[in-house]
């Protein structure tokens, strides 16, 4: 989806704003606590239903007031779109989309692929496993109509087989082979959408590091050949602790390290690499995803909140060339607003789009 028109109103700080974006980059800038990140929150809102930022929704709500609103318009393969979404503090989130109540959330997440780049991406190297299961399932959600039905499909057997194993059921066996046939195919599709994405990540790495190599495995969170005997050789366990301890909910992406020359093995990522570098490889790993997206025919929105204040001269301009070549909308936040126009424009050859924010009233230019 492209978002032509953004609208905000009792968000934060921000009472009322209105602001049309760029189909390539925009822009936002001002001060620290002036409403920047508040906007790429709303769009995040729009597509998620929630906040990128801990906290209850009402949270959000302007201090004194009862509602918060947020819509945009914008097209999806051609199609004119509306999006709208409200939330009072006395009643739960309501969600429109062309004028038609949304139920579920993932409506909207299907038709706004939303890739987000904040102060802490290099936690996708450095985290935990959950944050890299999210980054793969995001990618498989968008190429995959079935994808999103199999996921929950598992993630429910999950849950009956742990409620069994905490009572010690009898319904332990049926669950287990409800478990392993979604279970199997899940690690089947995550595998497959890693193995096709790797080349463009590759790609995308040695444009923005040249002098680094970098493999994606994946750990299905199981050794044996299949699941259900590993399961019932962990069975004595499972039932003494009450979980499952197998499965792709216990997955991983594993980042490691190749040396450049030979191409062996250096160690995981998360030990070899600096801070630095960590972030240079997380940010390729989501706009890898882009990119690929983008090669389907899949448009993504790229939120990116202060993503280049560690940035100096030489790798902004290789993360913007390669930001440039997602071809996707991007809405970036700021405080160095001639620093960043400087770069872009030095890649891009244009002037991109400025939306300046100063104490939650907007100036667009």
């Amino acid at each position: 989806m492209i978002v032509d028109r953004l609208e905000i109103r009792n968000v934060r700080n921000v009472a009322l704003a209105k602001l049309q974006l760029d189909s390539g980059i925009t822009f936002v800038t001002g001060p620290n606590g002036a409403g920047k990140t508040t906007l790429l929150e709303c769009l995040h809102l729009l597509a998620r239903g929630r906040s990128f930022r801990s906290g209850a929704l009402n949270a959000l709500i302007t201090f004194g007031e009862q509602e918060l609103l947020v819509s945009a318009e914008g097209s999806h393969l051609d199609t004119p779109l509306r999006i709208g979404l409200q939330k009072s503090r006395a009643a739960k989130v309501r969600m429109r989309l062309n004028q038609a109540d949304v139920r579920q959330v993932s409506q909207i997440a299907a038709i706004v692929p939303l890739q987000i780049m904040l102060p802490d991406t290099a936690d996708l190297v450095f985290g935990p496993p959950a944050r890299r299961r999210l980054w793969l399932d995001w990618l498989i959600f968008h190429t995959d109509n079935s994808y999103l039905q199999e996921l929950r499909s598992f993630q429910r057997a999950l849950r009956q087989r742990n409620a069994a194993l905490r009572r010690r059921s009898a319904d332990i066996r049926s669950w287990t082979a409800q478990l392993a046939q979604h279970a199997e195919e899940v690690s089947r599709m995550r595998q497959a959408t890693l193995a096709e994405l790797h080349e463009t990540f590759d790609k995308v790495l040695t444009e923005m590091v040249p002098n680094m190599r970098i493999s994606l495995d994946y750990d299905r969170g199981w050794q044996e050949e299949n699941l259900s005997d590993g399961l019932a050789r962990d069975s004595r366990v499972e039932l003494k602790y009450g979980v499952t301890r197998l499965g792709p909910h216990r997955s991983d992406v594993r980042v490691r390290a190749l040396d450049f020359d030979s191409g062996n093995d250096a160690g995981p990522a998360a030990r070899v690499l600096s801070r630095g570098q960590g972030k240079a490889v997380a940010c390729a790993m989501k706009l890898a995803q882009v990119r690929y997206l983008n090669a389907r025919s899949i448009q993504s929105v790229v939120l990116l909140d202060d993503v280049a204040s560690e940035f100096d001269d030489e790798y902004g301009r290789k993360f913007f060339g390669a930001l440039h070549r997602t071809e996707a909308q991007s809405i970036a936040t700021t405080t160095q607003e001639s620093d960043i126009i400087r770069l872009w424009s030095s890649v891009a050859g244009t002037t991109p789009t400025l939306v300046k924010i100063r104490n939650g009233t907007i100036a667009q230019s």
